[in-house]
């Protein structure tokens, strides 16, 4: 109450309400980082596509980066565990597609038509890869956006080839799930 009678009656100055409520952010936003970092999770989502707190800074995920589940895709996707697990198995899957419908160049229609879970050409495997791609930097998520389930695979194979040395067509022979331990591995994203 003091604070707002002497806003009102000018003793606060504008430029120091300004100061208090960039300090305010600052403090919020040092917890908020924090606090994800440490395990917590407030289940906020802002729908921007960027990977979940961890990617390309070196830290390890929040998740397996081999998972081949579908609550390992939706958390590689952005959504939080405690969100996933709220979910029915049908509203997992049907969110996956919207999002992955935002990373990839794939219509909901499409993906619709794409297995759940699948050595090849899956929702998870198409994930998988695309998490390698955005925690590695290969690409952006508006990049990622362009590009269909099978630019993405040969973009994730072609960058292994130049890490590891391994030959085109060995890593064509992988499947999805062992591309992306190999990239795990070859990056070390564990």
């Amino acid at each position: 109450k003091q604070w707002y009678q002497r806003r009102v009656h000018g003793d606060i100055s504008s430029t120091n309400t300004f100061s208090i409520s960039i300090m305010h952010l600052l403090i919020l936003s040092t917890f908020l980082l924090t606090s994800t970092s440490s395990g917590f999770s407030m289940g906020l989502d802002f729908g921007s596509g960027v990977p979940p707190m961890g990617h390309g800074s070196g830290a390890p995920p929040l998740f397996s980066c081999t998972g081949k589940t579908v609550e390992d895709a939706l958390q590689k996707l952005g959504r939080n565990g405690e969100q996933v697990s709220r979910m029915s198995s049908e509203d997992q899957r049907n969110t996956m597609i919207v999002l992955l419908a935002d990373g990839s160049k794939h219509s909901i229609q499409e993906l619709q038509g794409m297995t759940t879970v699948g050595d090849l050409g899956s929702l998870v495997g198409l994930a998988s890869i695309r998490d390698v791609l955005l925690w590695n930097h290969f690409r952006t998520p508006q990049e990622l956006s362009r590009m269909s389930y099978d630019d993405q695979r040969n973009t994730l194979i072609v960058e292994l080839n130049q890490a590891t040395g391994k030959a085109i067509p060995e890593l064509q022979g992988m499947n999805d799930f062992q591309l992306v331990e190999s990239g795990c591995q070859t990056w070390r994203m564990f």
